[in-house]
């Protein structure tokens, strides 16, 4: 060991006794420490517990009060010593390690280790861990949520974890779109349609109404890959400046949704353009949107995507002002589609942070609720009997039908009567879910009329 210098007299170059105490000694490791007996004011500096550098060096000083027990660490007591042991300064340090080690950060009492940091690098808590700053792991942001509500989840918003309500929307989404897939599409059946340019909203597949200005356009339900059954695409012509596909929700669908973030996705393709346009809006009045030309709506956001040939899925968050209790409209657009085509498809509205998987529907169901806006039923017959002797309107049989949002605009096509004196059906909806038919019988004559009804409660 390093031991107080022998020199004891007094002179030029040489330490008085009396001062000798006030320098510092240096042990080798604890055992040879024990060896020594300190006085008031002797401190020492311990190269190791076993060997220099081990994790076990430090400051020590002399307290000749100390009955603490030798734990070879941070209390070292000579051997045959009752009263006073060496204990270890421990003052807050900055250390700079150039070889690898064991680290123990030891507290006050000197039975904890607070830190340990292996050679490995792993890292040891004793107690509860504080950062104030930002941590990682693997290069990905740690983030440290406080306790929400009781029973709520976590849902990651793409960026954080929001703290929501365990309900059926936040572990199982449901699409506030009807018919996001374009399966059903009762108008055309998958046959073109012609969409007019400056035209009123024309509905296409169920639930999905089209613009377009400039010139004509062809919206069509086309086949999508397995997964994905049908889709809509649009056409472009020459001379098109835009083209406008949307859905407007019913307020009972959505009023939830006020004051709350949802999330929209969807697939988009276009073999012309790279951008696309999308657009929510709240109607003014319950369920009242307007027209192309006078829409009563106000923007809740809008934003773009930039989007290429091949299909993939886009989607983004919405936070849906208090006052969106009446309705929302939902419209994605584009330019000048002068060629080339434009593919929708597996459209969502949800609510939470989260863009799931879409959600599908078994088919009836979401035929039935298609049928709550729009319906069409083709050959229908009707028989009746002219029981006056002169030609007249006879009233025939109700029509029930199923359910509709309102009672419904009704238009007849395809109309054939057995009796060529017969003519001018008329069918006339009584209520949401009844439809009355009157047609012209000569006198005492019956006959019978067949024909198209389409019944329209669209928003």
């Amino acid at each position: 060991m390093s031991v107080i210098p022998t020199v004891s007299a007094d002179g030029v170059g040489a330490i008085a006794a009396g001062q000798l105490n006030a320098y510092e000694i240096s042990c080798y490791n604890t055992g040879v420490l024990r060896t020594v007996v300190g006085q008031t004011g002797m401190t020492a500096f311990l190269q190791g517990t076993n060997v220099p550098n081990d994790g076990g060096q430090g400051n020590f000083y002399w307290d000749y009060t100390s009955t603490a027990t030798d734990n070879n660490s941070t209390v070292i007591r000579p051997y045959g010593v009752i009263y006073g042991a060496w204990l270890k300064t421990l003052l807050p340090s900055y250390n700079v390690f150039t070889t690898v080690e064991t680290v123990n950060v030891i507290n006050p009492s000197g039975t904890i280790n607070n830190l340990v940091l292996d050679t490995a690098g792993d890292v040891t808590v004793g107690a509860n861990l504080t950062i104030a700053g930002a941590a990682t792991a693997n290069g990905i942001p740690v983030v440290a949520i406080a306790p929400g509500t009781s029973g709520n989840v976590l849902t990651s918003n793409g960026s954080g974890w929001v703290s929501q309500p365990a309900t059926q929307t936040a572990i199982a989404p449901v699409n506030r779109l009807i018919n996001g897939d374009m399966a059903v599409d009762q108008r055309n059946n998958g046959a073109a349609q012609t969409i007019t340019a400056g035209a009123a909203l024309a509905y296409t597949v169920d639930r999905w109404y089209a613009y377009c200005t400039g010139v004509n356009v062809t919206g069509q339900r086309i086949t999508g890959a397995t997964a994905n059954q049908y889709r809509y695409q649009f056409t472009g012509n020459s001379g098109v400046t835009a083209i406008g596909f949307g859905q407007r929700i019913q307020a009972l669908n959505c009023a939830d949704m006020a004051g709350k973030t949802i999330t929209w996705s969807v697939d988009l393709a276009n073999s012309l353009l790279t951008s696309i346009t999308w657009t929510a809006y709240y109607a003014n009045t319950t369920d009242n949107f307007g027209t192309l030309a006078s829409p009563t709506v106000t923007q809740i956001a809008t934003g773009t995507f930039t989007i290429s040939s091949t299909i993939n899925r886009y989607s983004a968050q919405v936070s849906v002002p208090l006052a969106a209790t009446t309705g929302i409209q939902f419209v994605l657009t584009v330019g000048a589609q002068n060629s080339g085509t434009w593919t929708i498809g597996d459209v969502q509205w949800e609510l939470g942070y989260t863009a799931n998987p879409y959600q599908r529907q078994i088919y009836s169901s979401q035929f039935t609720d298609c049928q709550y806006y729009y319906q069409v039923a083709v050959g229908n017959q009707i028989t009746a009997y002219n029981p006056s002797s002169s030609t007249t309107s006879v009233t025939t049989q109700s029509i029930q039908i199923a359910p509709m949002r309102i009672t419904p605009n009704v238009t007849t096509s395809a109309i054939i009567y057995s009796s060529g004196s017969s003519s001018g059906l008329t069918v006339t909806p009584q209520s949401t879910n009844v439809l009355q038919t009157y047609f012209t019988i000569l006198g005492l004559n019956s006959a019978w009329c067949s024909f198209t009804y389409a019944a329209d409660a669209e928003l």
